[in-house]
């Protein structure tokens, strides 16, 4: 794996680097939202687009995306629309989604922006090379709030990201028992050895909540934390998270 490092902070390597998600409607709720993230020691920012009240207008989106980037100095900032089918607020049209993502990797500060898989092959593939061109890094996810797949099925989802182009790998899914907690952490270790990227991978809900904490020790490189409301089912505040991570890599080392 090789990790990769923008405003002071390396990823993939060390303690998994902490990402609290906002979810705000507008510019001042966004800068406010980022504010708190900050000051609970995230390392990096998520920005909910599919929560913004003119989401549909990717002109203020980039204005939007600009002002916090600006605002945000040793913080990194990823910039997400999540479609309701992968569990957020909103459903874009293909041509909608890709001119979105274009708009708001074109901004300068972005340091990440996510694509999602469903859209297919050739459209994830054009829009990561444009992230990649406009000096972002490329987060290809995939959402299951169903079940956990087999171990082979997941590593070859990784593997399927990586060759169309992202520079991190993520998939989140539903586990209903410690053994499919065991398998997401499994599948991302033996990925882990091979990939030329970092990846960040995890269990949602209760049974999953080990794997946000323990990617020092399985291969995920990041982790998503909750500052009060989460984004996720079973995402951990941010500071237990960082401390049960401290020691983790305390007692690693």
């Amino acid at each position: 794996m090789k990790p990769f490092a923008r405003k002071g902070i390396t990823v993939g390597e060390g303690m998994p680097k902490t990402i609290v998600p906002i979810m705000p409607r507008d510019l001042d709720a966004a800068l406010e939202a980022a504010d708190d993230a900050v000051r609970a020691g995230a390392d990096c920012v998520e920005l909910r687009l599919d929560f913004c009240d003119e989401v549909r207008d990717e002109c203020a989106m980039a204005k939007l995306c600009a002002r916090l980037a600006g605002h945000l100095e040793g913080t990194l900032l990823l910039v997400t629309f999540r479609s309701k089918d992968q569990g957020g607020q909103e459903t874009l049209p293909p041509d909608a989604y890709e001119c979105l993502i274009g708009a708001v990797a074109s901004v300068g500060g972005v340091d990440m922006v996510d694509v999602e898989i469903g859209f297919g092959d050739e459209a994830v593939s054009r829009m990561c090379a444009l992230i990649r061109e406009a000096g972002a890094v490329p987060v290809v996810s995939h959402h299951d709030f169903q079940k956990t797949p087999e171990e082979g099925e997941l590593e070859a989802l990784l593997a399927r990201m990586e060759r169309l182009g992202a520079g991190v790998c993520k998939f989140a899914v539903m586990a209903a028992d410690t053994a499919d907690a065991l398998r997401v952490m499994q599948a991302t270790e033996r990925y882990s050895r091979i990939s030329q990227v970092p990846l960040l991978t995890m269990a949602m809900g209760p049974a999953g909540g080990a794997t946000r904490v323990l990617g020092e020790l399985f291969g995920s490189s990041m982790t998503f934390c909750a500052l009060g409301r989460a984004s996720a089912p079973g995402q951990v505040q941010i500071g237990q998270a960082r401390a049960l991570m401290q020691g983790i890599h305390e007692i690693s080392r």
